[in-house]
């Protein structure tokens, strides 16, 4: 038993304690049948969860494809989330869950500071609805009817 051991890196216990390896193809047997069991005691159709999360879907848009456009506040709750851009090569200095969602966006450079709550939810909720009001400049540009480079140019004008 010792040199199977070493070699199967996954275990799974069935309720009769029966021992099954990773590689035994159990692993997609128990998501499909986890899925049918969602599906029918909870009355939520996969199906239909997916096409809703399809649907919910934003864009982010993202500045030369590493960070955000400008700083940003974003509130849920009790927990609020304030998004800074950062210069490259920062990197991601946040929290743990605005970590992750940074990480999930593609996000590689930003400066977050989370204040109120710790509670991961309502902080993820904030940081989510913060990216979301986030606007590119290209966007501006068309509300304005003005071109991306006034825009632009125009962005760090007051520092002088």
């Amino acid at each position: 038993m010792p040199a199977l051991k070493n070699k199967i890196n996954t275990w799974i216990f069935d309720l009769d304690n029966t021992l099954y390896s990773a590689d035994s193809g159990i692993f997609q047997q128990v998501h499909i049948l986890m899925g049918k069991f969602v599906s029918e005691h909870l009355n939520i159709n996969i199906k239909k969860a997916n096409e809703l999360a399809k649907r919910k879907l934003i864009q982010i848009p993202l500045k030369d494809g590493r960070t955000i456009h400008h700083d940003i506040h974003g509130k849920d709750g009790a927990g609020k989330i304030k998004l800074r851009s950062a210069p490259k090569g920062t990197g991601i200095i946040a929290g743990g869950p605005v970590r992750a969602v940074c990480e999930v966006l593609g996000i590689k450079d930003i400066v977050a500071k989370s204040i109120g709550t710790s509670n991961p939810h309502n902080v993820i909720r904030a940081c989510i609805r913060a990216l979301s009001n986030q606007r590119s400049p290209k966007f501006i540009s068309n509300i304005r009817n003005k071109k991306i480079s006034e825009i632009i140019e125009k962005r760090g004008s007051w520092l002088d």
